[in-house]
């Protein structure tokens, strides 16, 4: 008597639908160590990530009507940083009061900006620095301003680098708008927040984002030169720059053998999971009486 493997009964859809969450499930096996990392405040606080994180809008529009504080308190329009044959602009939503993660990225995105001498702010690119705490003043921006433009040897052009508040209305506009999440803890007075450097084209239209609060200066480069060509990182540029992390000893960013690991095994799930469904889906229609 022959072995005969046994006969699954299921519908197509169900199949589907089954091997679909195994992928799912495998897939958030690989990224929740990197977006963990992402997240301000206590972790053991898990009610106070409701609403918090980043969702890509990719081609969405950002309303260039919101109007916001420069560092010299003057009322600015977000379009104004937007012209035809202007560069991109990087926005970086950061708060003044931030004891870790706003810092460290403020530092990261400096560095990596310094990092591109060929580049001047102003002229290849722009930068946004804009506080998402409507408590931060034109005031609190220029100290920070002035702290961040120590990185450069030279000032970069009018409007090249740019420290703003706002008011609830619109920063909430300008956040939802570019799908970052973040939420105000009353018992600690500081905010729970992902962390995220965001390239606009020059029309105000998203074209990109790199997360998280670490950034080296050929991930930037990348990131505004596409922004600037209207280019899209392509599906191996993505499981690159996944793969990568900073090595502590160097500073510069090298591919994590464990990234790599956590990255085939979720392939093999999810090629498994597909083999299993065409398997049933196989099996189902055999066992399907001929009309």
């Amino acid at each position: 008597m022959g072995f005969r493997l046994p006969t699954f009964r299921c519908s197509i859809s169900r199949c589907l639908h089954a091997a679909r969450a195994v992928a799912v499930l495998a897939l958030l096996g690989l990224l929740a160590p990197a977006s963990h990392a992402q997240f301000a405040g206590d972790p053991t606080q898990r009610a106070d990530l409701e609403g918090v994180g980043l969702t890509r809008l990719e081609g969405d529009q950002v309303p260039l009507g919101l109007t916001f504080r420069d560092t010299d308190n003057n009322l600015r329009t977000l379009g104004e940083l937007f012209e035809e044959d202007g560069p991109p602009v990087i926005l970086l939503p950061v708060y003044f009061d931030c004891p870790v993660i706003c810092p460290m990225t403020l530092n990261q995105a400096g560095n990596a900006l310094r990092f591109i001498k060929e580049w001047t702010p102003g002229d290849d690119y722009r930068l946004l620095v804009l506080s998402f705490d409507h408590r931060d003043s034109p005031r609190s921006a220029r100290v920070q301003r002035d702290a961040f433009l120590l990185k450069f040897d030279e000032l970069p052009l009018e409007d090249g680098i740019e420290f703003w508040t706002g008011d609830t209305e619109n920063i909430l506009a300008l956040m939802d708008a570019v799908g970052f999440g973040y939420r105000f803890v009353p018992a600690s007075g500081h905010f729970t927040h992902t962390s995220s450097m965001i390239f606009l084209r020059n029309d105000g239209t998203i074209h990109n984002y790199l997360p998280g609060s670490e950034y080296s200066a050929q991930q930037v480069r990348t990131g505004v030169t596409e922004a600037a060509e209207g280019q899209s990182q392509t599906l191996w540029d993505q499981v690159v720059l996944l793969c990568r992390v900073r090595s502590e000893a160097t500073g510069e960013y090298v591919i994590s053998p464990m990234r790599v690991m956590q990255l085939v095994g979720a392939l093999t799930v999810v090629v498994l999971a597909t083999g299993i469904a065409v398997l049933v889906v196989t099996n189902k229609l055999r066992d399907t009486p001929s009309l």
